[in-house]
This record gives structure tokens, sequence and C-alpha cells, in this order.
């Protein structure tokens, strides 16, 4: 998934193939197979909390079976491959934003800022350091030759590709710290750092692609202002979407129903993210700053059963994203050339 969006977006074989047209027999049949994967994703998932299997992490069995579902895919009807390929509009603009929202969401505020400095050392310098190690080691691999001529990684291109890769996934390790029960410190310093650490690895992706676009003319000092300016003017823009979610909350009858202040949020969460994808910021950062914010101050407007029915919307709908987004990307990888 991370390499068919940096190929398209950094190397720029940004043409898609051709999109076949499909009859609507076939069409319910790719839907068909595709919601197969998907039910099959989550009886894994399942099975991995049942027996408490932490050696392979649920995204990687989602993952798996995404692959398994494209192979077979591929062998019933090989014109599948162009309706298949990983569109990543769709990942950027549906599936992410609420997978994002929903982390700042949920986090316990109060461990969080209690630990605020360490989560931020950890996310930015720790960040900082695994892009600089990998993106200078793809560099100096590239150069030897050994991934051959066809795969020639400039300077910035392999920053780039390391920023990607920088975000990690702390699913499996929480799992485990679960079940030996270590201190709730450390749970939650892990869990903060993840969350500011996605939005730290794309700002410093968007930062390398303006190296990239700038060519012979970078100016060092100038894409640090624009790091910067790109992490506090989307946290900026979150932070004020937060504060008008809330204010629309505070006019709706708190005994009205909770479908009414769950779309609020819901509908908020995608504005948070849109609005800066549209100024060229971090939809990321957005979404993470409305989050934290209207966890802090959209919930003091919630009934105790509200708060808890919209946490097991957003839980449900970001585990929901996030298994097709595996699940997905294991198909297209079957279907890649």
């Amino acid at each position: 998934m991370i390499y068919i969006t940096y190929k398209k977006r950094v190397l720029g074989e940004n043409e898609a193939p051709d999109m076949l047209a499909m009859d609507p027999h076939s069409s319910a049949q790719l839907l068909l197979f595709i919601l197969l994967g998907l039910l099959l994703s989550q009886l894994a998932e399942t099975i991995l909390h049942r027996y408490h299997v932490h050696a392979i992490p649920g995204s990687g069995a989602v993952m798996l079976i995404g692959i398994l579902t494209g192979f077979i895919m591929a062998g019933i009807n090989r014109e599948w491959e162009a309706q298949l390929e990983f569109d990543e509009h769709l990942f950027a603009l549906i599936l992410l934003p609420i997978i994002i929202f929903q982390s700042g969401y949920s986090l316990p505020l109060s461990h969080f800022f209690k630990r605020l400095f360490k989560i931020l050392v950890y996310a930015f310098v720790g960040t900082g350091i695994t892009t600089l190690f990998v993106g200078l080691s793809l560099f100096g691999i590239s150069e030897t030759g050994v991934l051959g001529e066809n795969l020639k990684f400039g300077i910035w291109e392999a920053m780039a590709f390391a920023s990607l890769i920088s975000a990690i996934d702390p699913v499996a390790t929480l799992c485990t710290f679960g079940a030996l029960q270590v201190e709730p410190s450390l749970s939650i310093t892990i869990m903060g750092e993840s969350v500011i650490n996605d939005a730290v690895s794309l700002a410093l992706y968007k930062t390398f692609e303006h190296f990239i676009e700038a060519g012979e003319a970078v100016h060092i000092g100038g894409q640090i202002i624009y790091f910067l300016e790109l992490v506090i003017v989307s946290s900026i823009l979150g932070v004020l979407t937060g504060m008008l979610c809330s204010f629309q909350l505070r006019q709706i009858p708190i005994r009205i129903g909770v479908n009414m202040q769950a779309t609020a949020i819901l509908l908020w969460s995608y504005v948070a993210y849109a609005i800066s994808e549209a100024f060229g910021l971090s939809g990321i950062i957005s979404s993470i700053s409305a989050g934290i914010i209207m966890n802090h101050y959209c919930k003091k407007n919630l009934l105790m059963e509200q708060r808890e029915y919209i946490d097991k919307l957003l839980a449900m709908m970001a585990n929901f994203c996030e298994m097709a987004i595996f699940c997905m990307a294991g198909i297209s990888i079957a279907f890649y050339r």
C-alpha cells in the first residue's frame, strides 16, 4: 500500500489503467469476493484476539487474507485488475480520516498530557532519526546498483519513502503489554507516540515532496520553515474545527437524541481533514488535533450513555476502515505487476 502510493506520487507514475466496462453481474461478483475477504479478515482478527495470539498483528493477518483473496480473484477473472488497483484517493479522503480522528478522540487525555513531553520527543526526534537512518541507508544501497538500474533512488526520494515507513502500528505491542499487565504509563506513552508519529511522518513526507519538486533549487532553511508551518497551521485548523463542533453540540438539546450529536461529530471529523488537505496542509495533523479537542470539550456536552454510544460508533467505523484498507491493499498486491 505504501509503495503503491509512493510510486504514483513520488516516482511519477500517475497513469491509472482504463476502467473496464463491467456488467452488473460481473460487478456483483467482484463485490461478493471483496465482502468475503472482509468477512474472513474479521474472522481472523476475532481468532487472534480470542486465543491471545500476539506473534501476528491483526493488520498483518488481514493483509495476508487480502493477498490470498486477490490470488483467487485473479485466477477467476484477470480483467478485475483495473477495478482492484489500490485507490489512494479513497484511502486518503474516505477511509483514513475516521481512523486518525478516532485515535485522537479516544486518547485518555489526563495520562496523555502528563507524558506529553516524552511523547513529543519520541514522535519528533525518534521519527526523524528513523527517517534519516532508513533514507540514507536506502540511498546508499541504491547507489551501489544492488537494486538494479530500474529502481534508482535520489536522496530526497529515498527520504520520502523512509518517512512513510517510519510510521508505526502499535496494536500488537499494546496487546502484548495488556497480556503482560505492564504499567499503564508505558502503554499510554506508546499509544500517544504512535498517534503523533503518524502525523509527523506524513508531514515529513510532504516536506520531502517539496524537496523533490524543487529539484536543484533546494533551500534547506525554507523547507524547515515549511515543515513547521505545516505542523502548526494544520494543528490550529484542527483545534478551530474541534471548537466549532463543540459550539454546535452546545446548541443541540442534550436529550434530543444521540444520533444528531453523533452525526455532527462524524461530519466535523471529516471537515477537519478536508479543510487542511484543501489548502495543501496535513489533514492527519488536523484530524488528530480536532479529535483531542473534541475529546476534551464535546464529551462535556453529552450524557454518559451518549458518550459511550459515540465512542463505540467511532471505534467500530475506525476498525472497519482499517480492516478495509489492509484487505484491499492485500488484494491489490495480488494483482500488482
